[in-house]
């Protein structure tokens, strides 16, 4: 049984580094001697995962099944970021929700390179700047492929200085009509997101704002 719990921390430890989670990683209890992850070096050979339709396909499978049950929010949003950034092959994938004053937009999870990192630097102010990404998504509903085009306007120098890029992938998730957050994803400059991937992109995006409504009418009825 020692050894199957140690086969176990020491693959868990290896998977969670390669999906770029580094330091949660390291918080998984190792072997001090044999067996040891590098961690380091695991993150340093995180490559982008390529797109995968069938996998695409069993993460909405495994959605519809964990809906049948009673899952909590996160545990869908959860889901939905692996098929952005497995099923589609994305180099980096965050969800971010908004604070419970609405005052700022926080990453929640990510995934990918450097995706601890990431994710602890993924905060925005919801103001009135006008033409700010963030604030438009919020205001507008709006999901936009930046790395098509930028519209005329609009300002990415937030989004630039927390995620070091402008091409990226954004849309909103959404409930009771309005948005409560959104999903992040970008790809490596050497191979830029085609249509395919943007429209695999908004579908996940849309059937997790359908996801956070089934699961809010539920446990509305309840009460």
């Amino acid at each position: 049984m020692t050894e199957d719990v140690t086969r176990n921390a020491v693959e868990a430890a290896r998977v969670a580094a390669q999906f770029g989670a580094a330091e949660a990683a390291r918080l998984i209890p190792l072997p001090p001697e044999g067996g040891l992850v590098d961690i380091a070096a695991e993150v340093a050979q995180v490559t982008d995962p390529e797109p995968d339709p069938m996998l695409q396909l069993k993460i909405l499978r495994d959605l519809s099944m964990l809906l049948a049950g009673k899952p909590s929010l996160n545990d869908v949003l959860q889901l939905v970021l692996e098929g952005i950034y497995r099923g589609l092959g994305m180099s980096r994938a965050v969800f971010a929700l908004q604070s419970a004053d609405r005052s700022k937009l926080i990453g929640k999870v990510a995934l990918g390179r450097e995706a601890d990192a990431l994710v602890s630097r993924f905060v925005f102010p919801l103001d009135s700047r006008p033409g700010e990404v963030v604030n438009t998504v919020f205001a507008k509903g709006s999901a936009f492929n930046l790395s098509k085009a930028v519209p005329e306007g609009l300002r990415l120098d937030r989004l630039e200085a927390v995620t070091g890029r402008k091409d990226a992938l954004l849309a909103p998730i959404m409930a009771a009509g309005r948005v409560i957050g959104l999903f992040y994803a970008d790809r490596s400059l050497s191979r830029p997101p085609d249509d395919e991937i943007w429209q695999g992109f908004l579908h996940f995006a849309q059937q997790a704002s359908l996801s956070f409504e089934h699961v809010a009418a539920r446990a509305g009825g309840k009460k």
